[in-house]
């Protein structure tokens, strides 16, 4: 007997420099959180606002290793750009997980999550293995 294939995983090839797509992704999925860690450097200057909402989601990834993201808070963490993002793990709980692991990222999706591929639909996803 077969046994069916829950996620996929892809490797993302597009460069990512900044968290624009998070906007997008949390209105999608319903609880859309951080997870683990967040290590982001700037190419050039953070803004204010930027070092300030950073800062406090290292501290709260710190404290609970999970921020939940929602409609009114973490703006400028979608609008900031020239970003070197190197650790990030973005997840949902049911359709994907999104990492970024030393500047490299991947995608864990379900094999029917209509959403998630909505959301995904500008990467160019590299299919890694199933899992």
């Amino acid at each position: 007997m077969e046994q069916e294939i829950n996620f996929i995983k892809f490797k993302i090839t597009n460069e990512i420099h900044d968290l624009t797509f998070l906007k997008r992704l949390k209105c999608e999925a319903k609880r859309t959180k951080l997870i683990k860690e967040l290590e982001i450097e700037p190419f050039t200057n953070f803004s204010l606002r930027f070092q300030a909402e950073y800062w406090y989601i290292k501290y709260m990834l710190l404290l609970n290793k999970v921020l939940y993201l929602n409609d009114e808070e973490f703006e400028s963490l979608y609008t900031e750009d020239s970003l070197n993002i190197i650790w990030l793990s973005v997840t949902d709980d049911e359709s994907f997980t999104l990492n970024c692991i030393d500047g490299i990222w991947y995608l864990n999706t379900t094999k029917n999550s209509i959403n998630t591929n909505e959301c995904f639909k500008n990467l160019t996803l590299v299919p890694m293995s199933k899992v």
